[in-house]
Order: C-alpha cells, then sequence, then structure tokens
C-alpha cells in the first residue's frame, strides 16, 4: 500500500518496546533478505540508487538511537541460524548516521579521510588546509589537561564549527564528481571506505536494510554522493519506527521553523511600500 500505515503502540515505558521491537525488525529483515535474494535476478536492482525498502528507526536521542543499532548488531552476533559470513554481511547492512561532524572526526583520527578525497580525486586547497588545522587542533584537544570547563569548552565548539564548514566542502566537491548521470559508479571496497563518511551511501548502493537516526536528521535527510536523500520525500516503500513518539513534537517543529524561517520585518516593509494610500475627507461633516 502506497499510502503507508500508521500503528502507534501505546505500552508504559519499561516494558520492553524497544528491546522486543529490534527482535521484530531482525526478523522481518531475515525475511525480507530471502525474499530480495529470491527476485534480484528479475528486479536488476543494483544500479538503481535507494531502490530497496527500509526500516527506518528513528527517535530523538543520540545516545537512544546508537543504543538500538547496537541491540540489533548484538542481536545478529548472537543468532545462531547464521554462519559467520552471513553474520559479517547482515550487520554490513545496518546504517548508524550519527553527526556529520562526528562522522569527519572519526576518518580524520583514523586518516581514511586521505583516501576518501583520493576516491573522488578530490584536491582541493581549503579542505587540505582545514584538515590540517583540525589534525593539529584534535591532538591539542586531546593532551589537553585544563580544569577550566569553559575553556574547554569553546576550544570544542570552534573544532565543531570548523568540522562542520569542512565536512559541507567536502560533501559539496564529492556530489560535483559525481552528480553527473554517467560518473563512475564505485566499487564495493571504495562503497565501504566512503561509508565512514557518509554511511547513508550503503542506501544509495542497495547495501542496507536498517538505518538508525535521530529526528533531526531523519527530517533534515541524508548525505549521499548525488546529494542528500530525503526520507519524507519517499516513504512509500520505507517503515518508519519512531521511537517515543510523544517526544518528536519539539524536534519535528523546530525542523519547521528552521525550514521555513522569514524575515516577517522585510515581509511587512513589502507589503507597507505595495499598498496604495488615501486621504480621508477631512470635513467636518465626516468627524465621528
Amino acid at each position: 500500500n502506497n499510502n503507508g500505515k500508521f500503528l502507534p503502540i501505546p505500552f508504559p515505558t519499561g516494558i520492553g518496546k524497544t528491546d522486543n521491537l529490534i527482535v521484530v525488525v531482525h526478523e522481518a529483515i531475515l525475511h525480507r533478505v530471502v525474499r530480495q535474494l529470491s527476485l534480484k535476478s528479475e528486479q536488476h536492482i543494483d544500479n538503481e540508487p535507494n531502490k530497496l525498502p527500509l526500516f527506518v528507526f528513528i527517535t530523538n536521542s543520540v545516545n537512544n538511537v546508537k543504543e538500538a543499532y547496537d541491540k540489533l548488531y548484538g542481536f545478529i552476533d548472537k543468532d545462531n541460524r547464521l554462519d559467520s559470513e552471513q553474520k559479517k554481511w547482515l550487520k554490513s547492512q545496518l546504517v548508524y548516521s550519527p553527526k556529520t561532524s562526528t562522522s569527519l572526526q572519526s576518518c580524520i583520527e583514523n586518516d581514511s579521510i586521505t583516501e576518501i578525497l583520493e576516491i573522488f580525486d578530490i584536491s582541493n586547497p581549503i579542505i587540505h588546509d582545514n584538515l590540517a588545522k583540525l589534525r593539529t587542533q584534535l591532538k591539542t584537544l586531546e593532551q589537553t589537561k585544563t580544569d577550566n570547563y569553559l575553556i574547554k569548552q569553546a576550544f570544542e565548539e570552534n573544532i565543531e564549527q570548523m568540522l562542520v564548514e569542512t565536512f559541507a566542502v567536502i560533501f559539496n566537491n564529492i556530489v560535483k564528481t559525481q552528480g553527473d548521470p554517467v560518473s563512475t559508479r564505485l566499487t564495493t571496497y571504495e562503497v565501504e571506505k566512503v561509508s565512514t563518511l557518509l554511511p547513508a551511501i550503503r542506501m544509495e548502493y542497495n547495501q542496507a536494510q536498517a538505518v538508525f537516526l535521530t529526528t533531526s536528521k531523519f527530517l533534515f535527510g541524508v548525505h549521499q554522493t548525488k546529494g542528500k536523500y530525503h526520507f519524507v520525500n519517499n516513504m512509500g516503500k520505507h517503515s518508519l519506527i519512531i521511537d517515543e513518539i510523544d517526544r518528536q513534537n519539539d524536534e519535528i517543529l523546530g525542523h519547521l521553523v528552521k525550514s521555513m524561517q522569514n524575515d516577517f520585518l522585510s515581509k511587512a516593509k513589502t507589503i507597507h511600500n505595495n499598498l496604495q494610500f488615501s486621504d480621508l475627507c477631512r470635513k467636518p461633516q465626516y468627524h465621528g
């Protein structure tokens, strides 16, 4: 049904909703994979981006998102029906999408960012300079032993801002190289490497069965090599799981405010300037 269905589960806190839900998702993924493998030769979906249906788990808490991902990862590890290769493959089909700054920081710290830039043949002086500064700042932060919370917080905020700005430049360069319809497809190894920076590339290359992300990231979209993928525009085939749905109102309202910001004063001036004004008759007989 392309119109979708809504199934609220009104159980109280502490009853084990998330744990049981993860078990159900695990079984559903296994059934879905078996079905996809049987139909793969007929569908030819490998070259169609974002073709596979996904289980999409969202909630407002970063910790809860990671916890749900870890639980499903653990369930796969403990499933005696699967051999080691099957477990490895199935775990690779789980996508955890953290903040862009977190992904970039991890790539800088393990130096995978260098190979990722080479994959896309990106040589940008701004990126090069920013990465050099970030390496120095991250090393300094690691070695800092100050007890002054305000100084450390200011330093962390400065690093966070540079990570966000640098990621944006890298992302724009990747989109430029991959945005062409005839751009070269990445190899399996390259997809695995790039997924450390852009986890959603696994969705793009149909190498994902479930994705875990915050409500905010779900609303704003995830980064792929050809641009952003917006779940809200493609929910007909996906299964959306909202944990603690009653707490998502603030996230949704915040997204609407940020995506629909208006300069009301500017609009009021525009309306004022385009209105036609007339002086009312001031003769005594019209008073009152």
